[in-house]
């Protein structure tokens, strides 16, 4: 029998579009829920396309509009998984919305009081963003987590981002054709290539695919490997609204996302193949680190 408030099968399809063509996804969401007005869920869906294409006030909007009328919904349906699960994806939304808002009072306090309901997210650096921003950042925070990305939240470096690319970087073909993870393929000009996007850097292209992220992509004939899949597209992620780089490496599936197309650089002659550590010390001697 078919459910009146909201079709399985049509909303994971959408879902799907979404991820790889947010533009398209965002049209498809509207006409799935003029069909479907009670689908609560996919209201949230819908507003983290939103999102992620920058209709930061859009989405809010939508936020506040269905809120209450989904928890008296679902209360009435006598429904505490809902609830729950509801809850949990608006707590989440509103924290994107408030980041990407450079809300930061409001995004800390919002944090601490659901940490605990939305510990499966793994938000745990939110409330560094936020001080970082209050300037309230010690140098013994940094003791706090040994990873990358906490490290590069608290103290960017470039030189940091340069040795963790370094695993996107294949030293020959065997390696590439090998290597299971995302690789550029030997001799790629990859600082010629940082140095050239960060004219883009930042931008309306920019994506918000996460929680104070931005996604960037570009164009770039068979530029590496995604698996044993070669790649004409890569994708650089920055710390929001910076050109302070996060990582960088080839992607499957980037020609309906917005982006843009570096071909021009590429040269009929054959490029000399470049050492990594070359290019770490090219790159250090350009930015005299």
């Amino acid at each position: 029998m078919k459910d009146k408030y909201f079709n399985e099968w049509e909303q994971r399809s959408i879902t799907r579009i979404a991820k790889e063509n947010p533009i398209e996804g965002k049209k498809r969401f509207k006409q799935y829920l003029k069909k479907y007005p009670t689908d609560y869920l996919s209201w949230c869906q819908y507003a983290n396309t939103l999102i992620v294409l920058g209709n930061i006030n859009e989405a809010e909007r939508i936020i506040n509009k269905i809120e209450q009328e989904a928890l008296n919904t679902y209360i009435n349906l006598n429904s505490p998984n809902k609830i729950e699960m509801f809850m949990e994806r608006i707590t989440v939304l509103k924290i994107k919305i408030l980041s990407y808002s450079n809300r930061y009072v409001e995004l800390y306090d919002l944090y601490n009081k659901n940490q605990k309901n939305i510990s499966k997210y793994n938000l745990f650096l939110v409330p560094f963003y936020c001080s970082k921003h209050f300037g309230t950042l010690t140098e013994s925070v940094k003791q706090y987590n040994d990873s990358y990305l906490f490290q590069q939240l608290i103290d960017y470096s470039d030189l940091e981002f340069l040795k963790h690319l370094r695993k996107h970087l294949a030293d020959n073909t065997e390696e590439l054709e090998e290597y299971s993870d995302a690789l550029f393929k030997p001799g790629f000009p990859i600082l010629d290539v940082i140095l050239e996007t960060r004219k883009y850097i930042p931008s309306d292209k920019k994506m918000l695919t996460g929680y104070f992220d931005n996604k960037y992509v570009f164009k770039y004939n068979e530029c590496g490997r995604n698996g044993k899949v070669i790649c004409d597209f890569f994708e650089i992620v920055t710390f929001d609204n910076t050109k302070n780089y996060i990582t960088m490496y080839p992607i499957i599936k980037g020609e309906k996302l917005p982006h843009i197309d570096l071909n021009y650089m590429i040269e009929k002659k054959e490029e000399p193949k470049i050492k990594r550590m070359s290019q770490i010390d090219k790159f250090k001697q350009k930015y005299k680190l």
